[in-house]
């Protein structure tokens, strides 16, 4: 968690190193090339962020499990990445091989992701995912561009075949639009609300021409800004017009000896595969519904970038989680809640790596490579020091490093206590939430948020030509202790 600070200032620290200006160089045209990057752990994001900032080019960040994934991406977001271009790809929370339906908000977050790599618009997005939502087989591009639609002001068009179109495309008929993947229709007036948009439209017909096209409140139902176009994408990564053909392929599957309501449940579900119509769960049928063993790798443009947190772990978790699949597969066949030959739900290890060649990757590892290959000139950047709560110390540490010329950035969700400390040693410095310009030699700033991990960087001085160690650090203080007891037992140890 970031608690919405904003350190885009340190980048520029970054992108002034030779090393960075070097590998960006290098990144700046788009060709098959892997790049092993020893870097620490901490560090990774901020190199990651300054990378987003100086090459407009679309990046995957990849991390081994989904906690990892998460940091990734709130780091990103306190390095000073806007949301409208940080996304994270999230993995549904149900196994492979179970029937279980996909939250709608993990849904509509997938489905964004798909929509900007399909008709990119504004600065190249940066994703974030871990290996098991990269896993997850979806529905291939072309379709998804069939699917989609663009929808202007004065344009005339068959308004029951528009409706037949979305319904075949995942969307679902309310009473009310409220949430991403549902319309209305009342007489000439049309709501929608495609997951790649963050508000539902409301369409007004006349006779057949579109006469408006407003954004609203799902909340309030009011009307609020006037469009001139709007994109409706696909609902779902199953499309449901493909569903008899998926019920084709389960005209063998015997269910009888499941019992009574599962039995119910698997006729529903091909009953409504049939109709060609979406149901809750329907993403258990996705590798019947599209052939193709498509992943998120196959929406990226060639001159995509790809960074890859660690390959190794990356590797280790793709093939923990294939090993899952297998014994969760042979427990459904034997219990008879899947048919023999049902097709994987998941894009192999090998499969993923075929997908890899030809791309643009960066690896990072802690370690330089012991496999021969050359590895990319590091950053001078290193781990912090860390104090565990020992407050007295981290106090004589700032107050040494602003005596070495050098500058320090504090990140804490007790900030205020942190500079209250100070000031019994200095003037007071207030917390703030932005960073939005390169710190200078003796700097020191407090900020009030969290960050997981900081790092110190040998920096060259903005203004002048003075290289100085800046440092961006955290540490932990007890959240529920009193600002009096703080106080207290600060001077407790001092006095010790």
């Amino acid at each position: 968690m970031t608690d919405s600070i904003n350190l885009s200032g340190l980048l520029p620290l970054v992108r002034a190193q030779a090393q960075f200006t070097a590998l960006a160089r290098d990144l700046d045209s788009p060709h098959e090339a892997e790049w092993r990057f020893p870097l620490l752990r901490a560090a990774r994001p901020v190199l990651v962020a300054a990378l987003a900032q100086a090459l407009n080019r679309p990046l995957l960040v990849v991390a081994a499990r989904p906690d990892r994934a998460q940091a990734m991406h709130d780091a990103l977001r306190a390095y000073g990445l806007p949301p409208d271009r940080l996304l994270r790809f999230p993995e549904p929370p149900a196994l492979f091989y179970e029937r279980a339906p996909w939250p709608r908000d993990v849904a509509a977050e997938r489905l964004q992701v798909l929509a900007r790599l399909t008709a990119p618009t504004g600065e190249a997005p940066v994703v974030v995912a871990a290996a098991r939502a990269l896993m997850y087989r979806t529905l291939p591009p072309r379709a998804f561009r069939l699917g989609t639609r663009v929808l202007k002001r004065g344009q005339n068009i068959n308004l029951d075949q528009l409706l037949a179109t979305w319904v075949g495309f995942g969307y679902e008929n309310a009473t009310t639009v409220l949430a991403p993947g549902e319309f209305s229709r009342r007489g000439g007036i049309v709501d929608v609300y495609p997951p790649a948009l963050p508000r539902p439209v409301r369409i007004e017909f006349f006779g057949d021409e579109i006469d408006s096209l407003r954004a609203f409140d799902p909340a309030t139902q009011r009307s609020l800004d006037t469009l001139e176009s709007v994109v409706v994408t696909p609902a779902t990564e199953c499309l449901a017009r493909n569903g008899p053909g998926a019920a084709e392929q389960l005209k063998d599957w015997d269910t009888s000896t499941l019992p009574d309501d599962l039995e119910a449940q698997f006729e529903k579900d091909r009953k409504g595969l049939i109709a060609g119509t979406t149901f809750r769960g329907i993403e258990f049928y996705l590798p019947l519904l599209h052939g193709d063993a498509t992943s998120l790798l196959d929406y990226l443009p060639r001159e995509a970038l790809i960074a890859v947190d660690d390959a190794d772990e990356i590797a280790d978790a793709w093939s923990e989680l294939e090993e899952q699949a297998v014994d969760l597969r042979r427990s459904a066949e034997d219990i008879g809640t899947l048919p023999i030959g049902f097709p994987l739900p998941y894009v192999t290890w090998d499969d993923w790596r075929e997908k890899l060649a030809g791309r643009s990757i960066i690896t990072f590892g802690e370690e330089p490579p012991t496999d021969g290959a050359p590895p990319t000139q590091s950053l001078p950047l290193s781990p912090i020091t860390h104090f565990g709560g020992q407050l007295k110390t981290f106090i004589e540490h700032l107050a040494q490093l602003r005596a070495m010329n050098d500058a320090a950035i504090v990140v804490s969700r007790q900030a205020s206590r942190l500079a209250e400390l100070w000031a019994e040693r200095d003037h007071l410095r207030p917390p703030v939430r932005a960073v939005l310009e390169p710190p200078e030699p003796r700097a020191l700033i407090f900020v009030q948020g969290m960050l997981d991990e900081g790092w110190t960087l040998r920096a060259i001085a903005p203004r002048d030509p003075v290289k100085y160690d800046f440092a961006i650090t955290r540490i932990g203080i007890r959240r529920d202790m009193s600002l009096e007891s703080f106080l207290r037992d600060y001077h407790a140890a001092g006095a010790a």
